[in-house]
Order: C-alpha cells, then sequence, then structure tokens
C-alpha cells in the first residue's frame, strides 16, 4: 500500500538514475493496476450483464468481482449494503422485475486501480524515453481501463497515463536505437 508510492516519489527525485530498479517496481505496480482475468462464480443463478456484449466486456465484468445474483426470496436480507471484509466487496439486495437480487462489486481492486495507474503516469513522466522497455506491458493494461465502467476515476487517469506514455514513446523514438520502432505496440 505505501511502498509502490514511495518508489515512484523515489522516481521522480532521482529520475533516469532509478531505472535500475524498474525491473523491480514495474510487476507489482502492473498487476495491482490491471483488471485480472480469472473470473469469479457465486453461488445460486448468477446472470451476466454483458452477454450481449464482446467478451472482453464481459471479462471486465467479471473482474472485479460485480456480480448479480438472483436469490430466493426466502434468503432475501434487508437493502442496506453490506461489506464482506473476506473477498472486499460490498453488496446489496434488490428489487427488479419482481424477483430478488444480490448486487456485489469488489470495491478493493477497483480503489487498487484508482492508486495504482497515477503511478504509472508519474513514472512514464519522470523517466521519459527511460520507460520505453515497458511501454508494451503498460498499453496492455491500460487500453481495457480506458473503458473500464466502474469507475469514472479509473477511465480518465488511464486516459491521462497513455498519453504520458504514448509521450514516453515518441521521446524514446527520437532518440533512436533499440526503441526506435515502437509504433507497432502503441
Amino acid at each position: 500500500e505505501y511502498m509502490l508510492p514511495a518508489c515512484v516519489r523515489i522516481c521522480k527525485a532521482i529520475g533516469p538514475e532509478f531505472l535500475a530498479f524498474m525491473p523491480h517496481i514495474m510487476p507489482p505496480l502492473l498487476e495491482v493496476s490491471h483488471v485480472p482475468r480469472t473470473p469469479r462464480s457465486s453461488r445460486a443463478h448468477t446472470h451476466s450483464l454483458s452477454l450481449t456484449r464482446p467478451a472482453r466486456a464481459q471479462a471486465l465484468t467479471a473482474d472485479v468481482g460485480f456480480s448479480m445474483t438472483e436469490i430466493d426470496m426466502g434468503e432475501e436480507e434487508e437493502a442496506e449494503a453490506k461489506f464482506d471484509e473476506g473477498s472486499r466487496c460490498y453488496s446489496q439486495v434488490i428489487s427488479m422485475h419482481g424477483k430478488a437480487h444480490r448486487v456485489t462489486l469488489n470495491t478493493h481492486a477497483v480503489s487498487e486501480m484508482q492508486q495504482a495507474v497515477p503511478l504509472v503516469l508519474e513514472c512514464a513522466q519522470a523517466l521519459k524515453a527511460g520507460f520505453a522497455p515497458y511501454i508494451g506491458g503498460i498499453v496492455q493494461v491500460l487500453n481495457p481501463l480506458v473503458v473500464f465502467k466502474y469507475s469514472e476515476d479509473v477511465r480518465a487517469k488511464s486516459a491521462l497515463a497513455l498519453a504520458q506514455i504514448f509521450a514516453a514513446a515518441v521521446s524514446a523514438m527520437q532518440e533512436g536505437g533499440e526503441y526506435a520502432s515502437l509504433a507497432p505496440e502503441l
């Protein structure tokens, strides 16, 4: 929680000299900011809200622990939101079309994304062309977040980070060398 922001502050302070530490910083930063690809299951009848949408949107729905589960009327709970410490998900029972549904969202995962994406932006700003080795991986992580439907903040920060990463790529291409052909990754 505190290590990555501290590392990014150090990166901003010492600039290109921080490049030696980037192989140790980027994997956890990518892990926190990406949308995992493992679907979550829930008990009872799960209704995917994105059956008619592309598979990518369906994966994004499952990744943040969003689910809408039809529950038996006997299981119906009061309509106030509940937080499950174990799964770090908020859950609420709503009535829709005469049936009770439990809606759940992993707010912890969304919060981690909101914190990690600006760190990527700050690293790209501080390192400029030195950020080039990480552009391909981070673009793959940030592209789906630009259309992330559960957080406007994640969408906005991802778009800003991609703009800064593009600037770092342009800087790397202008310097030439090994990263002069970054265009296909963007």
